[in-house]
């Protein structure tokens, strides 16, 4: 019996690294693709609602074919993520006005620093206990590791005050999305399907204005 936890055990955490490094791809593609497309066309509205309505398609192509990922449209889980998807699609407004005007290498640096607020904010409103020695080496390990990348490699350009201020309203945005973003997953039941259709169909409206 113990036997079988500890194998569950395992594969859950097999599972929790495989998914973390198809993010980690994801993400660092999807930031370089974003960066040569706000450069190209200069609109990063235009960029944020091609990807949020063609994400928000997927989900209703494959509902429409019969794959039953949506379940019925209620109030109480549809009101909750209409603060999370404006925060959304502010994040993401912001995220591309940062990439117009600094480079990958300064959007890099904040989203390594990211972990350390967000750990903040956790112990501050989510009952979450607070980062250990341990904990905090590990984070601060992970900064300098990123900081040592930049310096060597791409550096960090940042294009005025302008460039700094949507930089700063990102990098706090994601971490308030972040948190609030955990918080309706722990407490909405959702399939992931589900998430993604409401988070990026409820975030064009926004991202419209």
């Amino acid at each position: 019996m113990s036997a079988d936890k500890g194998a569950g055990a395992t594969t859950s955490s097999k599972e929790k690294l495989v998914w973390i490094l198809i993010y980690s791809l994801c993400s660092s593609t999807m930031l370089v693709i974003n960066k040569l497309a706000v450069s190209t066309n200069g609109l990063p509205t235009v960029v944020s609602g091609a990807q949020l309505a063609v994400s928000a398609l997927v989900v209703v192509v494959m509902e429409f074919f019969g794959a039953s990922v949506l379940g019925p449209f209620e109030r109480r889980r549809i009101v909750p993520f209409v603060l999370y998807t404006t925060m959304f699609a502010a994040g993401l407004f912001s995220n591309m006005k940062a990439l117009m005007l600094t480079n990958v290498g300064a959007v890099i640096s904040a989203r390594c620093c990211l972990p350390l607020i967000v750990c903040l904010i956790e112990w501050a409103f989510m009952n979450r206990a607070f980062p250990n020695g341990r904990s905090i080496m590990s984070l601060m390990g992970v900064v300098a590791a990123a900081s040592v990348y930049i310096m060597n490699d791409t550096g960090v350009s940042i294009d005025g005050s302008a460039g700094m201020f949507w930089l700063l309203v990102w990098w706090l945005l994601l971490a308030v999305q972040m948190t609030y973003g955990k918080h309706l997953t722990e407490n909405i039941s959702m399939t992931q399907w589900e998430r993604v259709f409401y988070t990026n169909a409820l975030a064009i409206p926004p991202t419209i204005v």
